[in-house]
């Protein structure tokens, strides 16, 4: 693998259009995380429009929290266009792990081709490998790290990459699994800095689908993280600081800190 710290430390300097099908909880900061990765965001979820919405877009971005029927509706509209026009699909599987209703619509989207991202926590991860829901929570001992590698290994087929986020992340692509470490706890202190994360990633791959710049992207995010958690004194000013830090790293890329380490899988 080329190394991401040398050859993407870039901005994505473009004003992609981002269409975001997601939840009512965190669309406003998702809709801001997409501007400050320097593209725009739409959150049009009306069947009635999404497919040309969509059509326009240069990521699609799916996010299964708080679900509806209109929004199911328009996801699997939404999908099936980008499918068509060969616009990357982000798909982030919140709460599998706990809704069998979610890990169903997980598989239909799912169902025809591969996607360019899937994205969910170890436990998600492992529920839609299993065909189980399960409550088990997220533990990133070097024990369940290699699990859980396992289990995504069962749906490898379904994307070019798949990530599951935790204490330290899990990236596999091709024959690799990559371990990214960086954040801070403060992260799970707020509601929605895991769809916040889709919206970078969804905003990255609108721009550059190479390993290198998904790695750049996704610890663009952690090294904001861990900036934000220095400068807050509680979850309201983590907040604040969570947009100021990654505008930072983003308008300064060589500054982004990569620590990842390459597995054979």
């Amino acid at each position: 693998m080329t190394d991401p710290n040398t050859n993407s430390q870039k901005k994505i300097n473009s004003r992609h259009l981002i269409h975001c099908i997601t939840h009512p909880i965190a669309i406003a900061d998702m809709a801001n995380i997409v501007l400050t990765m320097g593209c725009s965001p739409i959150m049009a979820e009306h069947p009635e429009e999404v497919a040309q919405i969509t059509s326009g877009a240069s990521a699609l971005l799916l996010n299964l929290g708080n679900i509806s029927d209109t929004r199911i509706e328009s996801m699997k509209i939404s999908i099936s266009i980008a499918r068509k026009r060969n616009i990357p699909i982000l798909l982030d599987i919140v709460g599998v792990s706990a809704s069998t209703f979610r890990l169903k619509l997980a598989y239909e989207l799912l169902e025809d081709s591969p996607i360019c991202l899937i994205k969910g926590n170890y436990s998600e991860l492992i529920s839609l490998a299993s065909g189980k829901s399960t409550t088990k929570g997220v533990d990133t001992s070097h024990r369940e790290i290699h699990s859980t590698i396992k289990s995504m290994l069962k749906v490898k087929n379904r994307a070019n990459f798949i990530l599951a986020t935790g204490e330290k992340d899990i990236l596999i692509h091709e024959d690799n699994a990559h371990i990214i470490s960086g954040g801070d706890k403060k992260m799970s202190q707020i509601t929605g800095t895991g769809c916040m994360l889709g919206a970078v990633l969804a905003s990255s791959i609108a721009n550059d689908k190479s390993l290198e710049a998904t790695i750049h992207s996704l610890s663009t995010y952690l090294n904001a993280g861990e900036q934000a958690a220095k400068n807050s004194i509680g979850p309201g000013s983590f907040r604040v600081s969570l947009f100021d830090s990654l505008s930072f790293f983003y308008n300064n890329p060589k500054e982004v800190d990569i620590r990842c380490e390459k597995i054979s899988i």
